[in-house]
Parts: structure tokens; sequence; C-alpha cells
């Protein structure tokens, strides 16, 4: 049964993520058009990071690697859109992946649930959610996104998120992307 729901996931995030990527890029020209005006202005998706330790940077970026990692083909690191949304992570965490990798080689990465679960604006989990799904959608094989897929499932699950505040996490993405 469990594995039913997970696939019936899967699907609904594969469509709701394909429809945000066609909303973004259809958005692409208008921001780069329109983002000095507002260079000025503090950026929303920032202050959600502004108060994570270092710890939760660090597991927040193993979390991207892991993700991107999945992607036997190497295409999450070649593709333009996958350097956004990494080089956006990096930039807002002040690290770099193989930072928060070499990280791992001195803490106990098992730790990684506590460590995502600590952190207090539900928000800043969806956001982050809604972003390695994005990633995920990148991927070229289907073997891949589903094991990438089961790996998000299998974090959130542990943070705290029953299949249902996932669903729901992606649904109110979704309509915040269709207001724009």
């Amino acid at each position: 049964m469990t594995v039913v729901i997970i696939i019936g996931i899967i699907i609904v995030l594969i469509w709701l993520v394909s429809k945000m990527s066609k909303i973004n890029s259809d958005n692409q020209t208008n921001y780069n058009t329109y983002s000095n005006e507002y260079s000025d202005q503090d950026d929303p998706i920032e202050e959600l990071f502004e108060d994570l330790t270092m710890q939760q940077k660090h597991a927040i970026m193993v979390v991207y690697a892991l993700i991107a990692g999945r992607d036997s083909t190497g295409n999450i690191y070649d593709n333009v859109e996958g350097k956004k949304i990494i080089g956006k992570a990096e930039n807002l965490l002040d690290m770099t992946i193989k930072e928060a990798i070499e990280y791992t080689h001195t803490h106990n990465p098992k730790e990684l649930c506590s460590v995502l679960s600590s952190i207090q604006h539900k928000a800043l989990s969806d956001f982050l959610l809604i972003d390695y799904f994005r990633i995920i959608e990148l991927m070229k094989k289907s073997e891949d996104k589903e094991k990438a897929y089961t790996t998000m499932v299998y974090l959130y699950q542990h943070m705290g998120y029953t299949e249902n505040d996932i669903i729901e996490a992606m649904k109110k993405m979704s309509a915040l992307m269709n207001s724009f």
C-alpha cells in the first residue's frame, strides 16, 4: 500500500514540478528584465535562511548533493537550470556542495534527519522540498528520478512530514506559482 501511495505522490510531484518549470522558464525573461529594479529590496527567501545554524546549513547542502548525485548521467551539474538552482542554494547558504560533503567526513551523516528536523520555519522546509524536487525533475533517467524521489520522501517523512504534507506543500507552491 505504501508503495502505491509513494508512486502516486511521485506522479503528482512530477506533474507539479513540470508545471512549475514551465512557469519558471516563461517568467525568466521578465525576471531578468526587472531584477535590477528590485535588487535593493530584501529577498523573502533570504530571510528564511538567516537564523540557520552552520550544522543546519551543512545538512541542507548535503541533501542538495545527495539529490544531484542521484543523477547517474551527471546532467544536474551540466544542466543550466540545475546549476542555477544549486548556485542559488550555495549563495543563500554561503557554502558550496563540496564544503558540505567535506563536513560529512567529520560529522555523523546519520544525524541529517534530526538536524533538518530542527529547522524552525516550515516555510523554509517547504521551499527546500520544492527546490529538491525541481532538481529531481531535471534528471533524464527515470531510475535516477525514482531513487531521488524515494530519498526525498524518506527524509521528509523522518522530519515529521506525512505523505499528505508533501502533497500539500507541492499544491501550495503550484498555486503560488500560478498566481504570478
